[in-house]
């Protein structure tokens, strides 16, 4: 789910999960880090900056929507993960490398649906 859309598309998420349903993301993120000033320069960071978030982001978005955090957690090896990528799709492959896993990174967030 990107930018602006994310809250909306959650909403309809929610809509139709059962209750008890779980709901997760496992998607790019970001890192609470500042975004290292040698990334600043690629034409990619306005995109990123308008769409990556925090797992606390995240967990905030899933707990506004009555969602109970199962889980959330970084994926430890996350830079690998988006190397690993670049055997189907290398278009941002220098800012990745450059970046070198500071601040872009990759998460998992579970949050159950409850009755209120």
């Amino acid at each position: 789910m990107i930018g602006e859309e994310r809250p909306q598309a959650l909403k309809e998420i929610i809509r139709i999960t059962r209750s008890n349903g779980r709901i997760g993301f496992a998607e790019p993120m970001c890192t609470t880090n500042p975004i290292p000033l040698d990334i600043t320069h690629f034409d990619i960071m306005k995109s990123y900056k308008e769409w990556l978030r925090t797992i606390n982001w995240n967990c905030d978005l899933f707990r506004q929507n009555g969602l109970e955090i199962i889980e959330a957690y970084y994926f430890e090896n996350a830079y690998k993960l988006w190397v690993d990528n670049f055997k189907y799709y290398d278009g941002e492959k220098d800012i990745i490398l450059q970046d070198n896993g500071r601040w872009l990174s990759s998460g998992l967030i579970v949050g159950q649906k409850t009755d209120k």
